[in-house]
């Protein structure tokens, strides 16, 4: 599965000096020898955050960064080694369906037909036809139109572990290939269905705030034309009630951090509507050269559309307020109102608990 991956280089300018390309390694274990190029990037003045990305990264994958130049060669030192926190949604989509006992993931026992999946180990479960009854089988590593199909009435064979879908697939399923399967609401959006897991993922993490800090001024040329007076169109959710502090602060040759709170020592920020989508943060001085200017607030998480988007909160939190999400949409759609109520208020019990101790102060709680 594709990984995103920042890398952040402060003195730039500096690099680019020796070097010409930041590359991104991959290994299994933090004492591996990284020797696995996945990505590479060329640098540029003035541009302090690279992303590279790692296309078939697994959750546990290590990664670390060099920079480079061909001529030469001329290679740098090796970074520390890290992992990527959080969960993508393609990850966290079953992981929900499961703990609400809506869904499972497997992987097929032999090679299926066009209008059948095998799975030898469903035969543990199911007892009859009617086992899975209108659940969604998801085919998550094939094409798109042939990912996600509805299981039949009576669709599951007991005496073989076949499932039979109502719409038959273009490409059969193999041996060993993995899917998930899914009840009440398909895994993603369908034709003639109004929700789905991915819309449920959405939701719980709108009930989600985390602490998060953006830098609106690199260093050198961000704010190169010195003003004191600093655009927010990069940060378009960010409302003035969400900031805790602004900062300055300067990482120096030695790689020590000195941090500066504007909102003390007689210091002051503010934010100014200048028009509509035209914000921006006036700051008591103008920033000095080799400084950034820092916005410490709070944050929900970005609604991930994509599979490999990732969710930068606390997995299990993530997960229970998803399953709190779907419990309360349907608790309130029409055709079943009133019938999830027990669900959904164990599950939104059951997702405070998991989110009060990553709660940041004066966020606010439930739905």
């Amino acid at each position: 599965m594709a990984r995103t991956v920042p890398v952040y280089i402060a003195d730039v300018d500096e690099a680019l000096e020796t070097y010409a390309q930041v590359r991104l390694y991959t290994d299994v274990s933090p004492d591996g020898a990284f020797s696995t190029l996945v990505d590479t990037e060329t640098l540029e003045s003035g541009v302090h955050t690279y992303y590279l990305v790692a296309a078939s990264a697994e959750p546990d994958t290590w990664f670390a960064w060099r920079l480079y130049n061909t001529t030469g060669p001329v290679s740098g030192d090796l970074s520390s080694p890290f992992q990527m926190q959080g969960v993508t949604l393609s990850q966290l989509r079953p992981m929900a369906a499961e703990h609400a006992a809506q869904g499972f993931t497997s992987a097929s026992t032999a090679n299926g037909s066009t209008t059948t999946l095998i799975d030898d180990v469903l035969r543990d479960q199911g007892l009859d036809p009617t086992f899975l009854n209108a659940s969604w089988i998801d085919r998550y590593p094939v094409v798109t139109s042939d990912r996600i199909r509805r299981l039949a009435v009576s669709g599951f064979d007991p005496d073989t572990g076949a499932l039979s879908p109502l719409r038959a697939w273009s490409v059969a399923p193999l041996e060993d290939e993995p899917y998930s399967v899914y009840g009440l609401m398909p895994p993603v959006r369908q034709a003639g269905v109004t929700y789905s897991w991915d819309d449920a993922v959405r939701d719980g993490l709108r009930y989600c705030w985390y602490n998060d800090e953006v830098i609106v001024v690199n260093q050198d040329t961000a704010n190169a034309d010195r003003t004191n007076q600093i655009p927010l169109d990069q940060v378009p959710w960010l409302r003035e009630d969400r900031i805790r502090a602004v900062w300055q602060q300067k990482v120096d040759d030695e790689g020590r951090l000195t941090r500066r709170n504007l909102t003390k020592l007689g210091g002051f920020w503010d934010v100014r509507e200048l028009g509509f989508g035209n914000r921006v943060l006036l700051l008591p001085w103008t920033p000095s050269e080799g400084w950034q200017v820092v916005i410490s607030c709070i944050r929900q998480p970005d609604p991930p559309y994509k599979d490999e988007d990732i969710i930068p909160i606390d997995t299990e939190v993530a997960m229970y307020a998803t399953v709190f999400a779907m419990f309360a949409y349907l608790n309130g759609a029409t055709q079943t109102k009133g019938q999830y109520a027990i669900e959904e208020q164990r599950a939104k019990m059951e997702w405070y608990e998991k989110y009060r101790p990553f709660r940041p102060k004066d966020a606010m709680v439930g739905a």
